[in-house]
C-alpha cells in the first residue's frame, strides 16, 4: 500500500527540467535553475585530493528527500555551456513504470558510486545536480540543488617508500635497526611518521610497537629515521612490518607503495652484518 501511495504522488510530481544554457553557474540562469543543497545532497569526502598518476576521481553521491528523480548531474570542465553536463543514475528502482516518470523513493537516501575522468575536473569548485522533492509542488522551487565539491588536482608530488631496513647492533642483548626510506617523487617530501611493528615469528608476540618522525627527503634521494631498539633475550627470527604515513597526511603519486615487510634475525651476543 505504501509503495502505491508513494507512486501515485510520483505521478502529479514535476518532471525536472535538464540543465542548460550558457554561464550556468553565474548570472540569471543559475538563480532560475538552481537552488542551495541544503545537505539534501551530499559527497562522502569534504576534499578529493588526485595525485599526479591518478586519472580517475572516484566518489560517492548521496540524495535524500521524500522523492529523487533518478538522473543526477555534474559539470565537466570548462562548464560554461550546456554540453557540459553530464548525467549519471542514482542506484534503485523507480516507483512507476512510466518511463518519463524517474521518481524514486529517497528518504533513506539513494546514491551513486562515480567514476568521473580527471580531465573533467578542475583544482576548486567542481558541481552536482540532484533534483528532489518533498511531496507535490515542494520541489525546492522547482529548482535542481547544486552541491559544489572541492578537488585538489596535484601535478607535483612525493613518492615514498620503504627502501631497506638497516640492521645495526652495538650492544648486546638489544636488537635494533634503522629504516631507510626514498622519496621516488619530484618535489621533497615534508617530514612526516611512520609505524612499525616487530613481531618474533615463532611466538606471534609482538616485540615493540610504535610511531617514528620521518625527516624530509629531497625528490630522488633516501633518509634514514632514528633508531629503533627492543630488548633481546635469545636469538630470534622477527617480522619487521612498516607503514609510511599512517594518517595519509603527505599527498603522494603513488599512495599504494607505503607498507613493507621484510623478516630478519637478531643475536643477542653478536651484531649482525648489514642485509
Amino acid at each position: 500500500m505504501k509503495r502505491v501511495i508513494l507512486s501515485l504522488i510520483a505521478i502529479l510530481l514535476v518532471v525536472p527540467l535538464i540543465p542548460y544554457g550558457e554561464e550556468v553557474l553565474t548570472g540569471y540562469i543559475a538563480r532560475s535553475l538552481f537552488a542551495e543543497h541544503g545537505k539534501k545532497i551530499t559527497a562522502d569526502k569534504d576534499v578529493y585530493v588526485l595525485p599526479p598518476n591518478q586519472k580517475t576521481l572516484h566518489l560517492t553521491l548521496t540524495a535524500k528527500d521524500n522523492y529523487v528523480w533518478k538522473a543526477g548531474w555534474y559539470c565537466k570542465q570548462p562548464c560554461y555551456k550546456s554540453n557540459d553536463w553530464v548525467t549519471f543514475d542514482f542506484e534503485g528502482s523507480v516507483l512507476t513504470s512510466a518511463e518519463e516518470l524517474r521518481w524514486m523513493e529517497g528518504k533513506a537516501g539513494v546514491s551513486s558510486v562515480l567514476n568521473i575522468p580527471r580531465q573533467h575536473l578542475k583544482s576548486g569548485k567542481n558541481y552536482f545536480a540532484a533534483y528532489t522533492c518533498e511531496g507535490v509542488n515542494k520541489c525546492n522551487d522547482n529548482k535542481w540543488l547544486l552541491l559544489p565539491v572541492e578537488v585538489l588536482l596535484v601535478s607535483d608530488a612525493s613518492d615514498l617508500s620503504v627502501s631497506s631496513v638497516y640492521v645495526d647492533m652495538p650492544e648486546r642483548n638489544t636488537g635494533s635497526f634503522f629504516i631507510v626510506v626514498k622519496n621516488g617523487g619530484n618535489i621533497p617530501s615534508p617530514s612526516g611518521v611512520l609505524s612499525y611493528r616487530v613481531t618474533d615469528i615463532d611466538t606471534g608476540n609482538i616485540m615493540v610497537e610504535s610511531r617514528l618522525v620521518m625527516p624530509s627527503i629531497l625528490a630522488g634521494k633516501t633518509g634514514v629515521t632514528s633508531r629503533v631498539a627492543f630488548p633481546l633475550g635469545k636469538t630470534i627470527k622477527t617480522m619487521i612490518s612498516i607503514l609510511l604515513d599512517p594518517d595519509d597526511k603527505i599527498i603522494e603519486i603513488d599512495e599504494k607503495n607505503n607498507g613493507y615487510y621484510v623478516t630478519k634475525e637478531f643475536n643477542p651476543r653478536y651484531p649482525s652484518p648489514p642485509p
